[in-house]
């Protein structure tokens, strides 16, 4: 039977789910700006002062802080989608430097298992230029891309 804490973490991981879906919606319809509050909002509920904290943090801080698998995700999903309203508004050095943190923080929460990511991590390693990640990352990265 499952527990009340993974009941609350499959309707968080839901919830933002459902908000990503949301604001990628938005901004596929270019609106850009409501896409944008969109992803604030959802950023806010679910990670609340972290959301505001974690691009500020070194990658090693962030991932001790989201403490979860789930929460690391979801936090680099969100990073995914702001690197997609940045290319959708022609900036496109913003959107490689959020997938690049994307990619960093996925690679330091997976260590050495960095070849048993999924399938959506190794589309955005593949879209990440090594040269574009800090030196500690890039055996993990050439790892991955095996």
């Amino acid at each position: 039977m499952a527990s009340s804490r993974d009941d609350f973490l499959m309707r968080t991981i839901q919830q933002l789910a459902s908000a990503l879906e949301r604001a990628a919606g938005l901004r596929g319809a270019g609106d850009l700006d409501a896409a944008r509050e969109a992803l604030e909002n959802a950023s806010r509920e679910q990670f609340g002062g972290l959301a505001t904290l974690l691009p500020q943090l070194d990658v090693e801080t962030a991932v001790r802080l989201l403490a979860s698998p789930e929460r690391m995700t979801g936090w680099v999903r969100v990073l995914a989608e702001q690197a997609e309203q940045e290319r959708a508004r022609g900036n496109p050095d913003a959107a490689a430097r959020m997938d690049a943190r994307a990619l960093e923080l996925l690679l330091e929460a997976a260590g050495e298992q960095a070849h048993e990511l999924p399938e959506w991590a190794r589309e955005l390693a593949d879209r990440v230029p090594a040269a574009a990640i800090g030196a500690a990352y890039r055996a993990r990265l050439q790892a991955l891309r095996g």
